[in-house]
């Protein structure tokens, strides 16, 4: 089995996905910069570099906030801070092989 996705690897990928998604963005709008773009192009293009990087892992985007800190047993008894946005969504979530959450 190949070794887990190393971090240093998804931290360039991310930087990577950034990069990219100016480009496209310039080449698409003829000019303008990524802070016009709409959120989603740079988290589309960060998602896609993190899945190509070698490794085990998955990626997901969008995914349901308290239902990733469900799977990563992050929900103990009482409320969830506001501030976590349980009701919110995480842009993107990488995870280990085992379908355990890694980041988001």
């Amino acid at each position: 089995m190949p070794k887990q996705a190393r971090r240093d690897a998804i931290v360039e990928a991310i930087l990577q996905g950034i990069e990219n998604a100016q480009r496209v963005y310039k080449k698409w709008s003829g000019g303008d910069w990524l802070w016009e773009a709409p959120e989603y192009l740079m988290t589309v293009q960060v998602a896609r570099a993190i899945a190509s990087i070698e490794g085990p892992k998955y990626v997901t985007i969008e995914r349901s906030t308290k239902a990733t800190m469900d799977d990563a047993c992050a929900i103990t008894k009482g409320r969830i801070p506001k501030r976590a946005r349980p009701s919110g969504r995480v842009d993107i979530v990488v995870w280990w092989a085992n379908g355990f959450p890694r980041g988001g």
